[in-house]
């Protein structure tokens, strides 16, 4: 279980491995950061689509389709 959950983490960071198993070297403050890149993206686009976190209110666009009407 543990092997599978450092494959992941290798495959989001390839730094990882080089961490794990490199006892030469000191890891540092940079060395435990995983980078998601496309979190910057998914957080607006929850105001369109709030079902993507579980929400079953109208997102921002249907809200102003019906205020138009």
């Amino acid at each position: 279980m543990l092997t599978e959950l450092e494959e992941k983490i290798a495959e989001m960071d390839p730094k990882f491995s080089n961490l794990i198993y490199n006892t030469a070297h000191q890891p540092t403050a940079e060395d435990y950061q995983i980078r998601l890149w496309s979190d910057r993206y998914k957080g607006s686009e929850i105001l369109f689509q709030p079902s993507i976190v579980g929400l079953e209110n109208a997102g921002i666009s249907e809200i102003l389709e019906n205020i138009m009407q």
